[in-house]
Parts: C-alpha cells; sequence; structure tokens
C-alpha cells in the first residue's frame, strides 16, 4: 500500500466555515441521551432495581479534524440503552447526516441502507453514530457491500469502522473488496499507523448478497478482529480506552467508491471464547478426500462438482447414512453442517427429511433433520429395534430450496447434554445417556416423497463449544415464575450464582434460566447489568410463560 496514498488529508470545507461552525459549536452544551439511566453508584438496590452504570468517558462534544467528517451536531433520535446501540437504516429520522459536497455525499438509500460515497481519489470521510455517544467496551459490529454502479473501474479502497474516537485519535478496522485484504489503523495526531494487515479470502463485498460483516470485540486494551464469523486476528493496544464509534470509507487511487452500510449494531462486549480445536473439515472441493461414490437402484452418492456432495434417494420411504470417510470416532464435539435440496433433481410433492448423524454405531445412533416443505425438525434416536423421535418442533427459518438459503445445522454433544441449532439458533436441548460417542455423517430419508437430492455444502467436526451459561451480577436478583414484575417470585439469586439460559420473552426483556445450584427454573430480567452471558441472548427460542 502506498503510505502517502493512505495518510493524504483534505480539508472538508473552506477556512471560513470551519472557523464559523466552531464558534456555533462552542457555545453548545451537549445533554446525555434521554434513555440512559445514569443511577448514583452510592444508591442503594434492591433486587431489580440495580444502578445502571454510564458509558465510560466525558460526554462527546463537536470537533473539527483534519478528516472529513459528517454529523458534527448532536441529534435527539440517538437508539441508546444501557449502552448499547443498532440501527438497520429503515428510518430516516433516525439522525444520521444527508450531506452533499464535491467530495463525497453522505445519506439513506431507502429503503433499508447507508451510503457513503467519496468521489475523489485519495480521499477519505469518517461518519460518527448520532450525538457520537462514547462506548469504551463493546462488541461493535457491521454489514457493508460495494454499490458496484456508482463505484468506478480501477484502483483500491478501503471501508469499514472506526471505534474509541476522539478527533484525530481513533482505530479503524477496514478491509478492501478489491485486494482481499483487512488492516487494523491506529490514528493519532500526527500519522495514521498500520497496526495489523492480513488477506481474507472470504472478503467479497460486491453486492447484498455477498455483504461482508466486520465485527470488532474490545475489552480494555484487547481486540479482537472478525470477518465475515470468523476471527482473523487479535492484539492489545493501551493508547485509546474509549471513544466514538462510525464509518470509515477511503479511496486509494480509485477515483470513487460508493458503500452501502447496512447495518450497526454495539452491544456489551462478549466473553472472549478460546479457539476451539478442528477434529475435521470438508468443503468437498477434493473429490479424493475419501467420501465414498456409489450408485445403485434406490440410492447414489457421490461428489456434484466444483463444491457439494451429494446424496440422492430415488425411492419412496427409504433413507441412507454417509458416514464421515475413515468412519472416526468422536465423543464430546460440535458437529456443524451446511446443506440444501437440489429442486432439479428432487420430485413433486410428499415430505422428506435430511441432516446429520452423530454418535453412531451400527443400528444405534442420534439423528438431528429437518424438513424443508414443512420446516419441521426432528431428534430421532434409533436403536436395535426401531427409530424413536425424542424430540420435534417447527422453525420458520428453514429454507433450503438453493445454495442462496441453505440451511445450517449444529449438534453440540457434551457428556449426556445435547443441543441443538437451525441456522445459529438454539431450537432445543436435553439429556439423554444412551450412546457416548460414535461416528458422525449424513442422513437423507423419504417418506411419499419419490425421490430427494441433497447438496451438503461443508461439514465440520471441532472441540465442543462451551455450553451455554449466564452469571449473575447483581448484588440481588428475582428468580420469578414468568417474564415480568407482575409474576410471583420464587426466590431471589445472588451475586455470582451460574444460570444456564434457556429461552427468552417474545419481547426479548426476560430469560428463562435454569439455576445451577438449585435445580430450579424460573425467569430473569435480562438486563446487561444483571446477567453477564457468554452467548447473545437474541439468539434463544422464544418461549411462552
Amino acid at each position: 500500500m502506498n503510505n502517502e496514498q493512505l495518510f493524504r488529508f483534505k480539508w472538508i470545507v473552506p477556512l471560513l466555515i470551519l472557523v464559523l461552525t466552531m464558534v456555533g459549536c462552542a457555545n453548545q452544551v451537549d445533554a446525555p441521551p434521554t434513555d440512559v439511566a445514569i443511577v448514583p453508584t452510592t444508591q442503594s438496590a434492591s433486587p431489580e432495581e440495580e444502578s445502571i452504570p454510564a458509558t465510560g468517558g466525558s460526554e462527546p462534544t463537536p470537533e473539527h479534524d483534519h478528516e472529513h467528517e459528517a454529523g458534527e451536531e448532536p441529534h435527539e433520535h440517538v437508539e441508546l440503552m444501557d449502552g448499547l446501540y443498532g440501527d438497520d437504516f429503515t428510518d430516516p429520522s433516525s439522525g444520521w447526516p444527508q450531506e452533499n459536497y464535491d467530495n463525497y455525499y453522505i445519506g439513506y438509500h431507502e429503503p433499508d441502507y447507508y451510503h457513503v460515497q467519496v468521489q475523489s481519489p485519495n480521499d477519505k470521510i469518517l461518519v460518527p453514530v448520532p450525538g457520537k455517544p462514547v462506548f469504551e467496551d463493546a462488541t461493535i459490529e457491521v454489514k457493508v457491500f460495494t454499490d458496484l454502479d456508482n463505484t468506478s473501474e480501477g484502483g483500491d479502497y478501503l471501508y469499514g469502522l472506526v471505534f474509541r474516537r476522539s478527533g484525530d485519535q481513533y482505530y479503524a478496522f477496514t478491509i478492501s473488496p478489491s485486494t482481499k485484504k483487512w488492516y487494523v489503523f491506529k490514528s493519532s495526531l500526527n500519522a495514521l499507523e498500520v497496526l495489523r494487515e492480513g488477506s481474507d479470502d472470504s472478503i467479497q463485498g460486491t453486492s447484498l448478497e455477498t455483504q461482508d460483516t466486520l465485527r470488532v470485540d474490545a475489552k480494555g486494551s484487547s481486540f479482537f478482529f472478525h470477518i465475515n464469523d470468523r476471527l482473523v486476528d487479535q492484539i492489545s493496544n493501551t493508547s485509546y480506552t474509549n471513544g466514538e464509534v462510525g464509518f470509515y470509507v477511503q479511496t486509494l487511487d480509485r477515483a470513487r467508491i460508493h458503500a452501502h452500510f447496512n447495518s450497526i449494531t454495539i452491544r456489551d462486549v462478549q466473553p472472549l471464547q478460546p479457539q476451539t480445536q478442528m477434529l475435521f473439515e470438508d468443503d468437498f472441493t477434493d473429490p479424493s478426500s475419501g467420501w465414498p461414490q456409489e450408485n445403485y437402484d434406490n440410492y447414489y452418492i457421490g461428489y456434484h462438482e466444483p463444491d457439494y456432495y451429494h446424496v440422492q434417494v430415488q425411492s419412496p420411504n427409504d433413507k441412507t447414512l454417509v458416514p464421515a470417510p475413515g468412519k472416526p470416532i468422536f465423543e464430546d464435539a460440535t458437529i456443524e453442517v451446511k446443506v440444501f435440496t437440489d429442486l432439479d433433481n428432487t420430485s413433486e410433492g410428499g415430505d422428506y427429511l435430511y441432516g446429520l448423524i452423530f454418535r453412531r454405531l451400527g443400528d444405534q445412533y442420534y439423528v438431528f433433520a429437518i424438513s424443508p416443505p414443512t420446516k419441521k425438525w426432528y431428534v430421532l434416536k434409533s436403536s436395535l429395534n426401531a427409530l424413536e423421535v425424542l424430540r420435534e418442533g417447527a422453525d420458520d427459518s428453514i429454507q433450503g430450496t438453493s445454495l442462496e438459503t441453505q440451511d445450517t445445522l449444529r449438534v453440540d454433544t457434551k457428556g449426556s447434554s445435547l443441543f441443538f441449532h437451525i441456522n445459529d439458533r438454539l431450537v432445543d436441548q436435553f439429556s439423554d445417556t444412551s450412546y457416548t460417542s460414535g461416528e458422525v455423517g449424513f442422513y437423507v430419508q423419504t417418506f411419499d416423497r419419490a425421490r430427494i437430492h441433497a447438496h451438503f455444502n461443508s461439514i465440520t467436526i471441532r472441540d465442543v463449544q462451551p455450553p451455554l451459561m449466564c452469571r449473575v451480577i447483581a448484588s440481588m436478583l428475582y428468580l420469578r415464575s414468568g417474564p415480568g414484575k407482575n409474576y410471583v417470585p420464587i426466590t431471589f439469586l445472588t451475586e455470582g450464582e451460574r444460570i444456564e439460559p434457556i429461552g427468552q420473552s417474545k419481547d426479548g426483556e426476560w430469560i428463562r434460566v435454569h439455576v445451577e445450584s438449585s435445580d430450579q427454573q424460573g425467569w430473569v430480567s435480562n438486563i446487561a447489568s444483571f446477567v453477564s452471558c457468554n452467548i447473545a441472548t437474541t439468539d434463544l427460542q422464544v418461549l411462552e410463560p
């Protein structure tokens, strides 16, 4: 990368406008967002009335710097709750600036994007969150892609997010879809320094369908950087402890770049999980990796180039199992497959299932399978004598009719505890002691459907991820019989108690939990200063009282 291009700055407006703006801003006093609860720390706390700490840092004030920056004025529509923020850009009145200058323009792109266009080479712009709230420890995530119709050809550009920003001092995490490279910057009063850089082939960002997800977990001096749900690097830097968050767009030798930001979320920083060891994986790009290729009257299996493994059952009321090559034995593991239906080779009418098998020894195994026609899922247990339905349910996220709508099935096995996920959402969990270890593989079954052709896109088997768990961090917290203060308290929990989340209320304000110490179940208020969880509770299944 050309450092002269990377570090070049331009002024947004003539000096006269700059001076006038600063004079106007100097007379303003920023009021804190009205929906952030700030309670004195000396106040005594009763259950569910614990103090909610304010976000760290001083009150943000308008200023000018050496870069273009939009949205100088704080806005009334700051959507802050308990230090969190989110916008999917479906509401043009939520406070993001809309401006048009010679070298850039920014604003809402209906129905649900925020666009940032830099229309001169070797230039950049920063757009902070409306109201410029200050964040300290946080998980920040943006979804972004390039609008190719409004982007010139040739040359390079970057976009991404800024965090812990105060004037010219900030960090930035950016990607270049042109080169599939990523960069972590630190900006100071004098320079823009590259702290880390690397390449990631998952970077695409050329359309909504190929948008990229950038995520930063900032906890103290530790920063973790993710691209498309994969950790790419982690560093420690003590320079900046808190600040604003926003968007970053830069041209290098590209004449014009038009970026569409699809969403931004800022939430309490997620606990840092240990990296799990990969035990087995296949994306089916190598036909020599050992999976069988067979063709019989009632089924055939094999590679479907360039990168699928296909399993076709071609008679009704039949099924086939395909174990991983070598039939390795797994005990505790996280197993995940991506799968969809090839409609061109699947007959119409009737039902079918496909999914994964685990802990298999001969006729003894478990199955986790879905039915795209009915949007139902099943957990089966096969024994020497029968195929038993252990659990079943419905999930509207099940699609599986094309590569674009493929479904992800995941099972976490930890001893006798089994956790089942569809498309990154927990749908059920229970305990069964019948089988403790065994093979892993694919499962395809027809009912009254004459023929089903399934495409398995990938399979991964890795060390089991830690079980879902929360910890009470309030001094006292009621465990209630239902999701609301109108429900009777069962007992109260104290600071440090471990609780296992099972589900959430429809509005997400309460979570149903299992108390580890007493084996009781009930509901607790889902407020970040009351409980701390090792997962995002927004992914929990919705439960009725």
